[in-house]
């Protein structure tokens, strides 16, 4: 079995960050879970490129000067969204209820203007 193979534990990822690989780890990026409970605050000033996709769950956001809400109840009924901010870009991810999201992060110097994706 390949050491890099993940497995959920049971019951789901705990609340806060499960880190699932990182760009030294021979990978181009950094991946988490990351979890919210409901009313928890996530600030963030990232040294890299960063992606967080919602899996479950509603929030507001903010990047930069963007602010969404964002919402999904079915991972496999409904389409993601996506909030992406280059590197030194202010994040805020308010969370109304439990939130459950993907963090993608990459070394990338480039700026660019931080955007929200919303389901079509």
């Amino acid at each position: 079995m390949h050491p890099a193979l993940i497995y959920a534990p049971a019951g789901g990822f705990p609340f806060g960050e499960t880190v699932l690989c990182r760009e030294q780890d021979d990978v181009a990026i950094d991946f988490s879970v990351v979890r919210q409970r409901a009313g928890e605050v996530i600030d963030q000033l990232d040294d890299k490129e960063c992606a967080w996709l919602l899996v479950d769950g509603r929030a507001q956001v903010a990047a930069g000067e963007l602010r969404a809400l964002l919402s999904r109840a079915s991972l496999f009924d409904e389409r993601p969204s996506v909030v992406h901010a280059c590197a030194d870009t202010a994040v805020r991810l308010h969370a109304e209820s439990d939130v459950e999201w993907l963090r993608v992060r990459a070394s990338n110097g480039q700026a660019f203007a931080p955007r929200v994706f919303l389901p079509a």
